[in-house]
């Protein structure tokens, strides 16, 4: 009971405390030093594609998935950006070193962004939901690709896949996630038409809609997925799959975050709360064994979905 009051009085600090974090989460200069083959010029390429990673204190899986991106994705413009929001300084050299070595594009988004939101009492997703903001409002925004698109950093393509085609004819395009008061495209695999944006101010922090929370982009909700019509759009298809089966799991959120992945759009593999930010006993087993399976996986689950 205790509990629960406790995070009735957090969800009505939401929003008045989003206020304080919007501008805080554009804030700050690119470190244009730090930055390794990007920049903020218009791209000249017709139908370019900004392909965005936030990574967050794992280098296994960005050197995983970068290698993935180059082999399966087909689109003649694109360029993948790993924008880092790491809390480990030696984590962010890491992945800026594999970066530097596969000709990859790394922007380091400010300490700051992360550490100045209070995590611990409004969660994980705040600091994403920043990043993004910030990752938008001083890059990408400023680059005016065509297309941006963003993927978390457990997601790795395992087929062919063309951004440009799943694009073709869409404002914004992902997974879907329903709530009761409203609903939102998942930001772990979401891409948008930038000049759809361009007349809305993106919000992509968690918010509270009429006593409902929606998640890390969630902002997005009253500023611009509400004003479509659902049956003009369409979104990417998400099958969940469990791959074990851990006794001791009594949550049914801790077993899905603990022995499940998820297939996306039948072409891409999330491993779900790949970097363990919440120390769940076994998880970093589990991660293990899915990147040393992947090709395994890619036969036995997704060639079949």
């Amino acid at each position: 009971m205790f509990l629960d009051y406790l995070r009735n009085i957090r969800d009505c600090c939401r929003n008045p405390y989003n206020k304080y974090v919007f501008p805080l989460s554009i804030s700050g200069k690119p470190d244009v030093k730090g930055m390794v083959y990007c920049d903020t010029h218009p791209q000249k390429d017709e139908g370019h594609i900004d392909i965005v990673t936030v990574a967050f204190n794992d280098e296994r899986l960005i050197d995983k998935q970068t290698n993935l991106v180059k082999k399966y994705i087909k689109d003649e413009h694109y360029t993948h950006i790993i924008a880092d929001n790491s809390t480990d300084r030696d984590k962010r050299r890491l992945i800026k070193n594999i970066c530097i070595r596969k000709n990859i594009a790394y922007v380091p988004i400010p300490e700051h962004i992360h550490r100045l939101i209070s995590t611990r009492i409004f969660g994980g997703a705040l600091s994403h939901g920043a990043a993004l903001n910030w990752i938008y409002y001083k890059i990408l925004k400023e680059r005016e690709a065509q297309y941006v698109f963003f993927i978390d950093h457990d997601m790795m393509p395992m087929n062919d896949y063309r951004i440009s085609e799943v694009m073709k004819g869409q404002d914004f395009y992902g997974v879907k996630r329903d709530r009761i008061n409203g609903w939102y495209v998942w930001p772990g695999f979401c891409g948008f038409r930038l000049s759809a944006l361009s007349g809305v101010k993106p919000d992509f922090l968690p918010i509270m809609v009429k006593n409902t929370f929606l998640d890390t982009g969630g902002g997005n909700y009253p500023v611009l997925y509400k004003h479509y019509d659902l049956k003009s759009i369409r979104f990417a298809p998400a099958k969940t799959c469990r791959i074990k089966k851990t006794e001791d799991t009594v949550k049914k959120d801790y077993s899905y975050h603990l022995d499940c992945i998820q297939v996306i759009d039948r072409c891409w593999l999330h491993i779900i709360q790949a970097s363990n930010f919440a120390k769940i006993k076994g998880k970093d087993d589990m991660v293990d064994s899915v990147m040393d399976n992947l090709e395994k996986i890619r036969e036995q689950i997704i060639q079949k979905t």
